[in-house]
């Protein structure tokens, strides 16, 4: 491990520039963010943390994001199942493709149980995890290797990309608080 010593920190981006007499963003918080080599992007939940709401705006100081228009909206408040609560936005190396969770858990306060492969900006809405590429049971990840659980007990999922897009990580937790990773 090596320890860092005298770190400088610094305020790179405002992400709702409340100066130019807007508001960029919804006011609750921003659950994962993502800087490109153009863009900054935010993922924010709302209603009630059922619905996931992906904006994007140039990569400047100041950046400028229109809530009247994202670039994904996936929905799961009145039954339908392509929302949830999810932390996950990670590039998915091609050109507009990300990884986002989908697919709530009611009994586990909305978290997703599934990740979606999505292409943006099309800023249409989707309704139902179904019409989407997805890696679905996730909790059986690593089970060749005695890692895996029953699908019952799964209380949420997230993924991670490694810095050079070689890695792709699952990261799952069951009921009893217990956590799962799996490296690809």
């Amino acid at each position: 491990m090596v320890y860092a010593s005298n770190v400088n920190v610094s305020l790179q981006y405002n992400l709702n520039d409340y100066d130019d007499g807007d508001d960029d963003l919804y006011h609750v918080v921003v659950q994962k963010g993502n800087v490109g080599s153009s863009y900054v992007y935010a993922l924010q939940l709302l209603h009630s943390q059922h619905n996931i709401y992906v904006f994007r705006g140039s990569r400047q100081k100041n950046v400028n994001f229109d809530k009247s228009n994202p670039v994904l909206r996936l929905i799961s408040q009145d039954g339908y199942t392509a929302g949830g609560h999810t932390q996950t936005w990670e590039y998915a190396n091609q050109s507009g493709d990300w990884f986002v969770g989908t697919k709530p858990m009611p009994n586990q306060d909305n978290w997703t149980k599934q990740i979606v492969r999505v292409h943006i900006p099309d800023g249409q809405k989707i309704y139902y995890n179904t019409n989407l590429q997805r890696l679905s049971y996730l909790n059986r990840a690593g089970e060749s290797y005695g890692i895996g659980y029953s699908g019952d007990d799964m209380a949420r999922v997230e993924v991670a990309v490694s810095p050079n897009y070689q890695y792709f990580m699952i990261a799952s937790g069951d009921v009893y608080h217990n956590g799962y990773f799996s490296l690809y």
